[in-house]
């Protein structure tokens, strides 16, 4: 009894945010204004004014700089005249040191052609140097504007997906909970690529759903293409698209014999359709890419050569003894040694020495290596240093609340009855953090886009308790492929 008067006063509470999403025009008005609100902190605390705000983007700065120079895609450790060193202020939290190693500056500087990130987030500020200039002030706030717009249209993008997956009310739960949860509003101050991928996942999800439910091609073909992007901007996403998309060929495997015509009805299966676009979309992605990066460096280069010094900066001799430190002392933007090795080898034998490096260290010490993970598997989904920082003492509670909730309400549910929202969600668990664990973690950022799922994760938790309530013939579709079967004469168009 007390827990249907339970589920009963949470209905309740949600009927005001049902009607809020069943306003497009209101929901538009609220995005509007969640926009011009992150502005209008950027405004605030005028972060150009900040000599450490291109920190956080000083890889894919010094690449997007040299391209609006006309040096090409050129390496990021290459000091030009006029270059500030980095210098990041030491605080209680953050050993880096205050000072950077003096910087050797190149009257002439022949900067040799680089992969260390792939190119997506790297072209956005390449064309936002190019008309405002490298490094300004303008530069700074343009693009803290569009991470700001990229953030509010994945917001869009997964109310969107709560919405047409299980009715408005969940949808405008989600879209109440994603821009008040704090990472919202902080994620989008720091100069980082993230939110960008964040974005292409979102579109990316919101369209796999979409095409679940009626096997529409343009859906299949942004999905593919939303896929296709976000890994390209984030090459280490690679394992969870991989299931990913076997899961999405499980589920229209399920699902084809009563609803999708066969290749003897004279169009393709809908599995080699599926597969066709994402392959289609991964070359004309990955493509120019990997030729553009395979002809510089005259080997085949298929993502970028980044990921292999992330390995052997968080799996040193040095990390055992202070893991946050070693990661920044050994980097070659901050090492003046390591500069000098990576230009005198060149990127891709540096990135071989930093494999081999990597896997001496785990030969060496095998189960230093297995502690060093579990750290690192601890910090990702329990708590990390990087969040004791006054502006990231809110996130701690708020995140943990939030994970214990999606927990609960994913055992209280079975998995048998999860929705396919919250199986892509808890599939993106699994997969999204297996890099972090075995390379390293300990920046805050890392762990940005997994926790916006989250938010998106308990607003369906949550609506699926506030639904318990229901009677039968009320209750949202849980399985959207149940709700609108699509049938044979359009399931492909």
């Amino acid at each position: 009894m007390l827990s249907r008067s339970l589920h009963n006063a949470c209905d309740r509470l949600l009927q005001p945010i049902a009607r809020l999403s069943e306003r497009p025009r209101l929901v538009a008005l609220l995005l509007l204004l969640f926009f011009l609100a992150q502005l209008a902190v950027i405004a605030i605390r005028q972060p150009w004014q900040n000599p450490n705000t291109w920190q956080l983007g000083f890889e894919v700065g010094r690449i997007a700089r040299n391209i609006a120079l006309g040096y090409g895609y050129g390496s990021p450790f290459v000091v030009l005249p006029g270059d500030v060193p980095p210098a990041i202020a030491a605080s209680s939290t953050d050993s880096r040191s205050a000072t950077a190693p003096p910087a050797v500056v190149v009257n002439h500087p022949p900067i040799p052609p680089t992969a260390y990130v792939t190119p997506p987030i790297v072209l956005v500020w390449a064309a936002v140097f190019a008309l405002f200039g490298p490094y300004s002030p303008a530069s700074i706030f343009v693009l803290l504007a569009l991470q700001c717009a990229f953030m509010t249209l994945a917001v869009f993008l997964l109310h969107r997906t709560l919405a047409t997956t299980l009715g408005p009310r969940a949808g405008g739960l989600g879209l109440v909970l994603l821009i008040t949860y704090p990472l919202s509003w902080f994620g989008t101050q720091d100069m980082r690529g993230e939110i960008l991928f964040l974005l292409f996942l979102s579109l990316s999800l919101c369209a796999s759903l979409e095409h679940l439910r009626g096997r529409r091609i343009a859906h299949l073909a942004v999905h593919a293409a939303g896929s296709a992007l976000a890994v390209l901007t984030m090459p280490k996403t690679l394992f969870f698209f991989i299931a990913y998309h076997i899961w999405m060929m499980v589920r229209l495997r399920r699902d084809a014999p009563a609803t999708v015509p066969t290749a003897s009805a004279g169009r393709p299966s809908v599995l080699w359709q599926y597969l066709a676009a994402v392959v289609l979309a991964a070359l004309l992605s990955w493509g120019p890419w990997i030729v553009f990066a395979s002809i510089n460096f005259q080997r085949p280069v298929l993502f970028g050569t980044g990921l292999s010094m992330q390995f052997w900066l968080g799996n040193n001799p040095t990390v055992p003894a202070d893991p946050h430190r070693s990661l920044y002392a050994n980097f070659p933007y901050e090492n003046q040694a390591e500069r000098s090795l990576v230009l005198s080898l060149g990127e891709m034998e540096y990135s071989r020495l930093c494999w081999k490096r990597f896997f001496d260290f785990v030969r060496d010490q095998p189960l230093m290596y297995v502690w060093l993970t579990a750290r690192r598997t601890f910090a990702y989904w329990v708590f990390n240093p990087d969040y004791l920082r006054p502006t990231r003492l809110l996130l701690i509670p708020w995140y943990l609340a939030y994970l214990a909730l999606a927990a609960a309400g994913l055992y209280r549910t079975g998995w048998r009855n999860w929705n396919p929202l919250e199986q892509a969600i808890v599939i993106f668990s699994a997969f999204f953090p297996i890099v972090h664990f075995l390379s390293q973690c300990n920046v805050y950022r890392y762990r940005s886009p997994h926790e916006t799922l989250l938010v998106v994760l308990v607003a369906s938790v949550a609506f699926r308790f506030c639904a318990c309530a229901e009677t039968p013939n009320q209750q949202p579709p849980s399985a959207p492929t149940a709700e609108r079967p699509p049938s044979a004469s359009r399931s492909v168009r």
